[in-house]
């Protein structure tokens, strides 16, 4: 049973897999869903998240050649709380705040990344007598291996957990090179 309240999630250097940024469909991923999963490796980790209601799923191991793990499906979504998703290209000068179609175009191959970065935020649920808590991405740094992902303008939002650790500046200013 899910308590009242549920804080945050912040990961840094998370692994995810089945990155679906564009929502197109795949044997893993139903049409307009957009969403990654958040791979635990920690099964007393995964139990506490399970424990206040996050929705865990277990992998088991496949052909013995995977490890068994846990993970945590997260939703991507614009419509009434977009998050702030930032791109860390080693091409670009600062960081990108992406808009939806910028998330589109990233990479939906785990490979294509150097590191992610992640905050993701409750959303309770009650349907039919069962409840639970679903993860959105709230904030996301993402960096990308060299040549991986074009430049594109930034926009600003809101304040961002991992503005300090990469230099992301929040200014309303408009990128400094031609795209």
């Amino acid at each position: 049973m899910p308590r009242n309240w549920v804080n945050n999630i912040v990961v840094e250097d998370a692994e995810i897999e089945y990155p679906s940024f564009s929502g197109i469909e795949t044997p893993n991923n139903r049409e307009g869903r957009r969403g990654l999963n958040l791979v635990i490796r920690d099964p007393e980790q995964a139990q506490i998240v399970a424990g206040d209601g996050w929705n865990i799923k277990h992998r088991d191991p496949r052909d013995g050649a995977d490890d068994e793990y846990d993970y945590l499906p997260v939703a991507i979504r614009f419509d009434k709380y977009p998050p702030n998703i930032y791109l860390i290209n080693p091409d670009l000068p600062e960081p990108l705040l992406l808009t939806e179609d910028g998330v589109s175009q990233l990479p939906e191959y785990p490979r294509a990344y150097e590191n992610i970065d992640i905050e993701i935020s409750p959303s309770f649920w009650n349907v039919n007598g069962k409840s639970g808590v679903k993860a959105y991405v709230k904030n996301m740094c993402v960096k990308v291996k060299p040549g991986e992902y074009p430049a594109k303008p930034r926009e600003k939002r809101n304040a961002n957990p991992f503005a300090e650790k990469y230099g992301i500046v929040q200014s309303g200013d408009e990128v400094p090179f031609d795209i």
